[in-house]
């Protein structure tokens, strides 16, 4: 993602995800692994949406079942993962970067 223009910040777990998000500048799109250490999905999309409700997520994962209830989190949107091809998370980030009015091409991985 950094190669197409964004700032790309990593987070090993769900703290330092909240901590992302929270403590340093504003991000405009969170991509989050299901099974990110530490926390539970669900958890951690309600914290989320309680602080920033408008915040665009994305969960990246190699299966539909580990966002069943994507639904009911609030803007969450699903990506599959295929392979080592990051080309879908790219189409999916742009999309959502022009719906939601992207200021700066700033995007934080989490």
């Amino acid at each position: 993602m950094a190669s197409e223009g964004y700032h790309v910040r990593v987070a090993k777990n769900a703290c330092e995800v909240l901590d992302c998000i929270y403590h340093f500048e504003p991000v405009d799109l969170v991509i989050l692994d299901p099974e990110l250490p530490d926390s539970d999905k669900i958890h951690l999309i309600e914290k989320i949406n309680n602080r920033l409700p408008t915040l665009p997520v994305i969960f990246h994962s190699f299966s539909r079942e580990d966002v069943q209830d994507i639904d009911v989190w609030g803007p969450v949107n699903y990506v599959e993962k295929e392979g080592r091809s990051i080309e879908h998370l790219k189409k999916a980030v742009s999309e959502l970067l022009n719906h939601f009015g992207e200021i700066s091409p700033l995007i934080d991985k989490i």
